[in-house]
């Protein structure tokens, strides 16, 4: 099974680390306060900010680099 990813760009430190952490928050809201009837619908969001978390996560190496020279 394949699903599209969406790719965020991400321009500064303060970005990625506003992204990483509202991207948790979500996960944490999604996981924990669970609907009857809306699991499949839940799951995909958490999906969803899994890829966001992931991929701010990447940008902040990518910056943390940088600035090592």
């Amino acid at each position: 099974m394949s699903y599209l990813s969406i790719q965020i760009p991400i321009s500064s430190i303060d970005e990625a680390l506003h992204l990483q952490n509202v991207a948790s928050l979500n996960i944490a809201k999604y996981r924990d306060n669970q609907v009857e009837g809306q699991e499949a619908y839940q799951i995909n969001l958490i999906r969803i900010w899994r890829d966001v978390h992931s991929q701010a996560g990447i940008a902040l190496n990518k910056f943390a680099s940088e600035m090592k020279g």
